[in-house]
């Protein structure tokens, strides 16, 4: 499994050098940081259960660098999905790209806000945000 290989797509996806003019735009981005997230949550789930599995030293010394790299990551992203979710132009770009729409930011935040009121307050503030920004 390759920790870094969805970064490198995404890096790639978002530059923006599409020939159709499909990639790039900055209604990808909170969706982008959402799916490297997740992809980092899967990973540290499988050297968990890998780490459960090996005791030899060696092995776990590796396994616990891996443990501290990946949850460095999902602070970081933590950090930047917080601070693109504060910001009413990357909700509006989702919502107002053709592919994702409200639907999609209603879903992203589903996954990041599990807890019905953490979702709900999520939704109203990104729905304000938005319509702010409309009403400028």
């Amino acid at each position: 499994m390759s920790v870094l290989r969805p970064f490198e797509q995404a890096t790639k996806a978002l530059e923006g050098r599409a020939e159709n003019g499909q990639h790039g735009t900055i209604g990808e981005v909170l969706p982008a940081l959402l799916g490297l997230k997740s992809h980092l949550v899967s990973c540290y789930n499988q050297f968990k259960r890998r780490q459960e599995k090996d005791e030899e030293e060696h092995l776990t010394t590796a396994f616990h660098v891996l443990e501290t790299s990946i949850n460095n990551g999902l602070d970081h992203m933590d950090k930047y999905i917080a601070i693109t979710s504060e910001i009413p132009v990357y909700l509006a770009a989702v919502v107002l790209d053709p592919r994702l729409k409200w639907e999609s930011l209603e879903n992203m935040a589903k996954r990041e806000h599990p807890t019905t009121s953490g979702f709900t307050e999520w939704v109203q503030n990104a729905k304000f945000l938005v319509q702010r920004l409309w009403e400028q």
